[in-house]
């Protein structure tokens, strides 16, 4: 087990920020599918969230859910791949 899964509060470098762009539209049958990703887009950017003085995580791993914490693992996983640039993971 690596110090990072030891410890989920190290501060993980931050090479630089990514923004994400959503529309959704439709109408009152897309409300529930609309407000499931939604959810998901929330908990992947609480589990990645960091304060910009300190840089350390906004959340620690106790206040995450279960599902927060994969995004977390997810995100530490993609910047310790070799090669895997942000640039490489697009989505459509």
């Amino acid at each position: 087990m690596s110090a990072a899964e030891q410890n989920p509060n190290l501060e993980i470098p931050v090479e630089r920020e990514v923004r994400f762009a959503v529309v959704m539209y439709g109408g009152v049958s897309l409300a529930i599918y609309i407000n499931g990703v939604t959810q998901e887009l929330l908990h992947m950017v609480r589990s990645t969230a960091r304060d910009p003085v300190t840089n350390k995580m906004l959340f620690g791993a106790d206040e995450l859910s279960e599902t927060e914490k994969v995004y977390r693992k997810l995100a530490r996983e993609i910047d310790n791949s070799a090669g895997v640039t942000s640039d490489d993971v697009t989505l459509t």
